[in-house]
């Protein structure tokens, strides 16, 4: 995008799990929309990497926090040295996560446990911090990144991931309902298969594991059906999440479409008052 019509000139949007996979990717597409960037993760040498790069690209300011999730104060922490420091927050993306292999029992409390702070308690927390501000300054957009695995029947393995992301789905339809009066709009956007980070349970790090991005995915939840072609490997993450920014079409039964290059999709379903399609939109109000 060139030029001085940028949807987010003179806004800033905050991305946690900023440093790689889908959280790199969304802070690519906000910096080519002129979004300023506030991005966390616990690896501050991924976040230089990234920010060098989207600020030599784009000529945005990006701001690092060296965060970690796992830990209760965390969410306060990057509050206080954002909107606390004078940076308000226009955009708040809670995307950062891992995957937790393996069946319930063959993995000890403490991975379960930092699992649910960062998938769960951390998000609501951030969306609790943050909240208030966005009403007081009737504009505010929060992404919090789902799961088609939050919409699908329950598997053996990754016990607790379908139900943190059905929290997350619910949560941020609420949310949604709540706010948009007030100039606020949340979104739960569901990816299907992606790169993602998963704990290796004996040492307690992630590492990347790829997933095959060939299958077809067709569903039929009660409330929605979502229809998504999952695009080949090689597509770009960019490509992947500019919904995010430009919403996808959707008519009033919640039927959504996706490109072949497409592998995610926002929830725009249609509006359980008024039967018109929520869309994210960047613009005021």
């Amino acid at each position: 995008m060139t030029g001085t019509n940028k949807k987010g000139q003179g806004r800033t949007a905050l991305i946690t799990g900023g440093s790689a996979g889908i959280g790199k990717a969304l802070a690519q597409v906000f910096a080519e929309n002129g979004f300023d960037l506030v991005l966390t993760a616990r690896r501050k040498d991924k976040l230089n990497e990234v920010a060098d790069t989207l600020r030599q690209r784009h000529g945005v300011q990006v701001t690092i926090i060296e965060s970690d999730l796992t830990q209760s104060d965390a969410p306060h922490q990057l509050f206080d040295a954002t909107e606390g420091a004078g940076t308000a927050i226009d955009v708040l993306i809670n995307n950062a996560g891992f995957g937790v292999p393996g069946k319930f029992l063959s993995n000890d409390w403490r991975t379960h446990g930092d699992f649910i702070q960062v998938l769960m308690i951390a998000v609501a927390h951030t969306c609790h911090l943050f909240l208030p501000n966005m009403i007081g300054r009737k504009y505010g957009r929060i992404l919090n990144i789902a799961s088609l695995a939050g919409l699908v029947p329950a598997s053996p393995g990754s016990t607790l991931y379908g139900g943190a992301k059905a929290f997350v789905i619910q949560l941020s339809q609420t949310l949604h309902m709540e706010a948009v009066d007030h100039g606020v709009h949340v979104r739960d956007p569901v990816g299907g298969d992606s790169l993602v980070e998963r704990v290796v349970p004996a040492e307690h790090e992630a590492v990347q594991i790829p997933f095959r991005h060939d299958r077809h995915v067709s569903l039929f939840p009660s409330r929605v059906r979502v229809h998504v072609r999952v695009g080949g490997p090689r597509a770009s993450p960019a490509v992947a999440y500019r919904p995010c920014i430009n919403p996808i079409n959707s008519d009033t039964s919640g039927k959504l479409s996706m490109s072949r290059t497409t592998s995610m999709i926002s929830l725009a379903r249609g509006s359980p008052t008024t039967g018109s399609a929520h869309r994210m939109n960047f613009d005021s109000s």
